[in-house]
């Protein structure tokens, strides 16, 4: 099996991760709440975090000088997704929500493709993106 094959196992694996996350913490919202959930979720990642910071080797200092607030974008994002995925989850069902986000980030990620490298993009991925959108709306 070609290196490109194991790499292609990340997003099946995030795909199992995605829905597995999203259940337990619809779980921990529906016996605590979302927030104590999305606290248990973040300390949890936190702590995975530094230790996965402790033991690698390409650690490199951190130069708050040349931080950028606009970093913080990101962790923003995340933390909305930890919170409104199990909510949509528990109003709409799991398959109907993640069917719709799935052509989301596909349609947004050709539109940002658009927007950052337009060489890359190509009918074949259009089309796809159109076919995803429409399978979507059939879910509705």
């Amino acid at each position: 099996m070609s290196d490109l094959n194991y790499y292609l196992l990340i997003p099946i694996y995030l795909g199992f991760a995605t829905i597995f996350q999203t259940h337990l913490l619809k779980k921990m919202g529906e016996h605590y709440s979302l927030f104590i959930a999305a606290i248990i979720n973040n300390i949890t990642g936190l702590l995975l975090v530094i230790i996965a910071y402790y033991f690698t080797t390409a650690r490199k200092d951190f130069d708050f000088t040349e931080f950028k607030w606009i970093y913080l974008l990101a962790g923003f994002l995340g933390m909305s997704f930890v919170i409104a995925a199990p909510y949509g989850v528990s109003k709409v069902g799991p398959a109907r929500f993640f069917i719709i986000l799935v052509a989301a980030e596909i349609i947004f990620g050709i539109f940002w493709q658009y927007a950052t490298d337009p060489a890359l993009l190509s009918a074949k991925k259009i089309i796809a993106a159109l076919l995803v959108a429409a399978g979507a709306a059939l879910s509705i």
